[in-house]
């Protein structure tokens, strides 16, 4: 964010907001942005913002990844209700259960086409999500294989166990499945000891522990140890463009590929798990 006067051609601002009556109307004016796109280009992106984060930081949030990895199509930002307080972790965590339905309706109201939604969700925010989807799962199930073009947990501040039983209800898993962990993130290891567990998913170090799932771990822990090194990383950045195709990229025949990304690849049974090292390395 600018310590002076923002500029325009420098920096990300809200020139203007608009008032939708409902998730009818939101979803129309969707459908009428991706209708003056390239057939290509139509994909809608939701992102579910994490702890201790303003709605007006998730929106900017939202913004900077939309830019820094020249994403196609629409991007919507689905805004729970956080405290913005660091002390606020139990009133978070309470907050992401009460917007379960919220992003049910949103999910399900998304001029949604040919698997052309990806979600990406961080923190407190793919705990949510992963609650949304096992409740859409129970009353409607496969509708995320079915619907979803691709699943994106950024730190997910989940317990491992807990994960494991709302995956149970999700089957088949949507593809690619994508988890971002990192063994450095000192907020995860805060809550980790806040909630009187070992770890959580999003610093998970052992990918045997998930390896009948068919899921991508994206190790990041070269880059840093913020919460957000997924979009904070200047060094990740250009590295997360060239993975635009999470799916075919680390398939059988793509992932022998020498070049293709920098780091280590290890597949224990289902899981994919991507070592991602720096570009200098």
């Amino acid at each position: 964010m600018p310590t002076n006067a923002p500029d325009p051609a420098r920096h990300f601002m809200a020139l203007k907001a608009e008032e939708f009556r409902g998730e009818e109307q939101f979803a129309a004016a969707i459908a009428q942005d991706l209708a003056r796109m390239k057939v290509d280009d139509r994909t809608i992106t939701l992102f579910i913002h994490g702890f201790n984060t303003t709605y007006a930081e998730s929106v900017m949030r939202m913004a900077q990844l939309n830019h820094d990895l020249d994403l196609p199509g629409v991007s919507v930002e689905f805004a729970w209700p956080s405290a913005n307080s660091p002390l606020g972790y139990a009133y978070d965590r309470d907050s992401t259960l009460y917007s379960r339905d919220a992003l049910e309706r949103l999910l399900r109201s998304l001029p949604v086409t040919n698997k052309r939604l990806v979600v990406v969700a961080h923190s407190l925010g793919a705990h949510l999500t992963m609650e949304t989807l096992r409740q859409i799962e129970i009353a409607d199930p496969g509708w995320g294989a079915r619907t979803l073009g691709g699943v994106v947990l950024v730190s997910p501040d989940i317990d491992v166990e807990v994960f494991r039983q709302q995956v149970a209800r999700i089957s088949p898993l949507p593809q690619p499945f994508v988890i971002f962990v990192s063994n450095r993130d000192a907020a995860l290891g805060l809550s980790a000891l806040i909630s009187g567990e070992s770890g959580r998913l999003g610093s998970i170090t052992d990918a045997s522990a998930l390896a009948d799932l068919d899921i991508i771990l994206l190790d990041i822990s070269a880059f840093g140890t913020g919460h957000f090194t997924f979009g904070d990383s200047p060094a990740l950045i250009p590295i997360l463009r060239r993975m635009a195709n999470l799916d075919s990229s680390f398939r059988d025949e793509d992932r022998r590929r020498t070049g293709l990304i920098p780091g280590t690849v290890v597949t224990i049974r289902n899981v994919t798990e991507v070592i991602l090292s720096p570009l200098s390395q």
